[in-house]
C-alpha cells in the first residue's frame, strides 16, 4: 500500500472545532480518537490519520479538503 504523504492545517481543526462549540475532549469522544492525539493535532504536533479527518468533516458538515494543506501553502 502506498505511503502519501499529506500536510494538515492546525488552525483550522481549531477553527472548526470552536465552531462547533465542542472541548477537545467532546470531539474526540465524537471521532473515536483519544483527546491528547487532538491537542497534538491543534498544535501541529502531529498529523491525524485521513480517516479521523474526513469523520470530522462529516461531523462540521465542511469539504474534506478544508484540513489539508496544499503544496503553495506555508
Amino acid at each position: 500500500m502506498a505511503n502519501y504523504k499529506y500536510r494538515v492545517d492546525a488552525e483550522r481543526l481549531r477553527a472548526e472545532r470552536e465552531r462547533l462549540g465542542l472541548t477537545v475532549d467532546a470531539l474526540a469522544a465524537l471521532l473515536g480518537v483519544r483527546a491528547e492525539r487532538l491537542r497534538r493535532a491543534e498544535n501541529g504536533q502531529e498529523t491525524p490519520r485521513v480517516d479521523t479527518l474526513y469523520r470530522f468533516a462529516l461531523l462540521a458538515e465542511v469539504p474534506n479538503s478544508v484540513f489539508f494543506l496544499d503544496e503553495t501553502d506555508s
